[in-house]
């Protein structure tokens, strides 16, 4: 299925689309776990991967669809028009692979600290220990910084909906914060205290886990709130400089063992061992691209390994049951504009014995259905 065109109103708009899959179709390719080798370089250990189920991925049921490729975008009167004509959905799911390690790269890492944003496709390295983040492109480049509203961010990790988590070393709390990309205004959301030296913090579609810097304990907390829900022990003690990264079911933690090169991995679901690997310097600084979890020793040079097959931050999940698959765009307009009408017009290409239900929400919460080609008014409009 592509979109040919998208014409907004005033709008700040998601599209989901909802396909039904009948029992007779069962054409979609699920890549289920496997058990990996050694890799030849010497730098990753031999690794099982988790028996987990196949269409589990990091995002539970739904694809964020990043439409790369938009352009004619007109918002100097009451409408625009939104060619997504590239900006294919497909239904792929990412999986766990062998770590490998692929290239190292220049980048200002700016000391302890780092992330990245899959909602703008940014890596983020704040400047320690100040409270200033630091963009960078898909290609390294600089693209300007924002503030947080807290100092000693050990690592940032980002959630697909532009919300992102800090671990403050010092200040011995995890934070969630939500950020405006149009304006780059952060507001903190919750903050809950680890009991000492905050030291990574990651999280999956339900939990946040995170760790203090030196310990074996991970907790898991509530998203919504920040409430303790649970812990879990992995049975050694990590040196945590802003190392947990969580991908396909499987959370990553550096500095695993005392071993300021080694990254174990771990069911979240129980604490059990998965295996581990080791990287080419020391991690005192993380980000997971979606496919690369990337370590420095908070210099400019950024080892790469990849750990995913495919984008983990938009990886779908089959309900088995249902046979029901979601499929949610970015935010195709975030002007200051109070919502007023949309027109959805598509091109479909789909297997015989499907459907496709189009819903749109014009403030990211509530949903409306629409039918293509057919101009839709909202009923809850958006934020003014």
């Amino acid at each position: 299925m592509s979109i040919d065109k998208f014409r907004v109103k005033h709008s700040w708009i998601s599209l989901l689309a909802v396909c039904v899959l009948l029992v007779q179709l069962l054409s979609f390719t699920i890549h289920p776990p496997v058990a990996v080798s050694p890799e030849r370089s010497g730098q990753v250990q031999s690794t099982v991967l988790p028996d987990v189920p196949p269409y589990y991925t990091r995002y539970g049921n739904k694809i964020v669809e990043k439409f790369k490729n938009l352009n004619n975008i007109d918002i100097s009167n009451t409408s625009c028009t939104i060619n997504t004509k590239a900006g294919k959905i497909t239904f792929e799911s990412s999986k766990s692979i062998s770590p490998a390690y692929v290239s190292t790269v220049n980048m200002n890492t700016r000391s302890h600290g780092g992330g990245f944003s899959p909602m703008v496709d940014e890596y983020w390295y704040p400047q320690w220990s100040g409270n200033t983040i630091y963009r960078y492109n898909s290609g390294y480049s600089g693209l300007g910084q924002f503030n947080n509203g807290e100092r000693q961010m050990m690592q940032v990790w980002s959630d697909v909906d532009g919300s992102f988590y800090g671990a403050h070393w010092g200040y011995n709390t995890i934070k969630k914060w939500a950020v405006d990309p149009g304006n780059w205004q952060v507001r903190q959301v919750w903050s809950f205290n680890i009991g000492s030296t905050a030291g990574s913090v990651t999280c999956d579609s339900q939990f946040v886990y995170a760790m203090r810097w030196h310990d074996s304990q991970v907790r898991v907390l509530r998203k919504s709130d920040g409430q303790n829900v649970r812990n879990f022990n992995i049975g050694a003690t990590c040196y945590n400089y802003g190392t947990m990264a969580y991908a396909n079911g499987i959370l990553y933690i550096g500095g695993y063992n005392r071993d300021h090169r080694r990254v174990g991995m771990f069911n979240p679901s129980n604490g059990n061992y998965l295996g581990d690997f080791r990287t080419n310097r020391h991690i005192y600084n993380m980000a997971y691209n979606g496919e690369e979890y990337c370590v420095s020793d908070n210099g400019n040079s950024v080892s790469k390994y990849r750990i995913s097959e495919g984008n983990s931050y938009f990886g779908d999940r089959v309900d088995p049951t249902s046979k029901i698959r979601y499929v949610q765009s970015k935010p195709l307009y975030q002007g200051k504009h109070t919502i007023g009408a949309v027109r959805l017009d598509v091109v479909e290409s789909k297997p015989q014995g499907t459907s496709i239900d189009y819903k749109v929400t014009a403030d990211g919460v509530n949903w409306e259905e629409i039918t293509p080609g057919e101009n839709h008014i909202f009923t809850i409009r958006g934020r003014s």
